[in-house]
């Protein structure tokens, strides 16, 4: 019998593959050390075993997870064996699902956690939660992380011009402050900024424009795997400057662009023969085949030559693009980012309009900002009314103090206009303006948000009726084109009071009202009989 169940156990693991026998031998091992876990009595799960669930949960694919696992669910069971404690399956059902994720944020299990990577070192269940949520933590940060990237990118992307895709360079132009830090990454250009004063904006705004020449060939020195040029506003290159933001000459340009077309290697054995030191020629010729130069019964003077000549070219070529790119895009900042700005603000009172330089004339870009103010609005609910006849008259001999009314209230707000205007139709309403052009250094992106924001204060606080309409009533009041009838009786009332506390008739009435009440009264007769006596 017994040679008879060894035959066929022989018989089922040489059919086995090696990677079979592995995860047999694991659950082997696991059912073995663990007895409880494996009895089919030990509260099963249908047909399953308790160890059978932490099987089918083992994501790994060879049950790695296995021995480790069981013994955590072990210690689950002994911990809250007493009466009253969930059932034994819920607790290794724990151990399962969290198995799940920890397999799933293995990566993240790192820094104080990383011996942690083996599953057979944590100590318990509950301090495999605390590495699960911990790892769950940097991953959903990581995740973050992505996101901000991509949307750091996909801003970039948008404020950049892909100028060429040669063998040699990714060239671009970039069009926006965001462009230029991102593909200005890891050099120290100021246009490229990201933790200090970033001067993009203010040498656009003076007509510059940059060319960044992103290097594809990894064998050259950091210095020049990236470099800008500076374009001038007719598309000519002006200046260069490397990685560490080192200006450099025509020639050290050119032989930095060399560089990056043939590598470090066999630009010093060029760079060894200018300088009239040892070089190798053979390495000379690979940097000619590779440009494409005819090495052919050329001497390496010549040859030296013709790379330099290939290199200045190619240079050519890229400054054609610059100027076709300045003359499609002139120098500055896109209208497109203002607009973005323009569009964060929400004015009631105000209506703002942008104007590209190209439509308006102007040097710089144009903000009009203008608006109506109705002084019926204002009067509106208050109990001030204009007086007879001045409404008929207030675009005749009224104007002036009218339009002084809307000013003075402007001004209390500290909105100095360029125009304002009585509408033809409607004396009563006044258009606003005023326009902010360079003379304001609108042009600056900080400047204009900081523009409308004041704006935006100004709004508001015409919207306040009670304190903006109180400046424009105590101007109209002042120059007597309105009254309030309300407060007329009242004032009336109040003089002819003090009119009476005044004169004689105190002493006998107690106010104007009783006087005239007894003054009203008739007079009654008294009648008296007198008795004469004859004497």
């Amino acid at each position: 019998m017994r040679m008879k169940l060894l035959l066929e156990n022989f018989k089922k693991f040489s059919t086995l593959t090696e990677e079979q026998l592995i995860i047999e031998g694991r659950i082997e091992d696991a059912r073995k050390k663990y007895p409880f876990l494996a009895k089919q009595s030990a509260e099963p799960v249908g047909e399953k075993t308790l160890l059978d669930l932490l099987i089918d949960a083992d994501p790994s694919g060879n049950q790695k997870y296995l021995m480790g696992a069981a013994k955590l669910a072990d210690g689950l069971v002994k911990k809250y064996n007493a009466a009253g404690d969930p059932p034994h399956s819920q607790f290794v059902t724990n151990v399962a699902n969290t198995l799940q994720k920890y397999h799933k944020v293995m990566p993240f299990i790192r820094d104080e956690d990383a011996k942690f990577k083996d599953i057979n070192a944590i100590p318990e269940y509950a301090r495999m939660v605390t590495i699960v949520r911990a790892a769950e933590q940097k991953r959903a940060a990581k995740e973050q992380e992505k996101a901000r990237e991509e949307e750091t990118k996909k801003v970039a992307v948008k404020g950049t011009e892909f100028v060429a895709d040669t063998p040699y360079h990714k060239v671009v132009r970039p069009l926006t402050k965001e462009g230029s830090c991102y593909f200005g990454r890891q050099t120290r250009w100021c246009i490229s900024a990201e933790r200090s004063a970033n001067y993009f904006d203010e040498y656009t705004g003076k007509g510059k424009a940059f060319f960044f020449l992103l290097a594809k060939n990894k064998n050259v020195e950091d210095a020049y795997k990236k470099i800008a040029v500076v374009i001038n506003d007719r598309g000519n290159f002006e200046e260069y400057f490397d990685a560490p933001d080192d200006s450099m000459t025509y020639q050290e340009f050119v032989r930095a662009v060399r560089q990056t077309m043939i590598g470090e290697e066999l630009n010093d054995e060029i760079a060894a023969f200018e300088e009239d030191e040892a070089f190798d020629e053979a390495k000379i010729m690979k940097a000619a085949e590779m440009l494409n130069v005819d090495e052919d019964d050329v001497s390496v003077e010549n040859l030296v030559q013709a790379i330099d000549d290939e290199v200045i070219e190619y240079i050519s070529d890229l400054e054609v693009k610059a100027g076709e790119s300045v003359t499609a895009t002139p120098a500055g900042i896109p209208i497109e980012k203002y607009d973005e700005i323009l569009e964060r603000f929400n004015f009631e009172n105000f209506l703002a309009t942008l104007e590209d330089p190209y439509d308006s004339g102007y040097e710089t870009i144009t903000l009009d900002v203008g608006g109506t103010i109705d002084i019926n609005d204002y009067l509106e609910g208050t109990g001030w009314e204009w007086k007879p006849g001045v409404e008929d008259a207030l675009d005749d001999e009224h104007a002036s103090d009218a339009t002084d009314a809307v000013r003075n209230a402007l001004e209390d707000a500290s909105f100095y206009v360029d125009d304002l205007e009585q509408t033809y139709e409607d004396p009563e309403k006044f258009y606003f303006s005023i326009r902010y052009d360079a003379a304001s250094d609108i042009d600056d992106l900080d400047i204009f948000e900081g523009v409308l924001e004041e704006r935006q204060r100004i709004d508001r606080a015409i919207s306040d009726k009670e304190t903006f309409g109180q400046e424009i009533i105590d101007s109209l009041e002042g120059d007597e084109l309105i009254y309030n009838p309300e407060l007329q009786k009242q004032k009336e009332e109040e003089e002819a009071e003090a009119k009476f506390k005044a004169s004689k008739d105190a002493e006998y009435f107690a106010s104007p009202e009783e006087r005239e009440k007894q003054m009203k009264l008739a007079l009654q007769e008294r009648k008296f009989r007198i008795l004469i006596k004859k004497s």
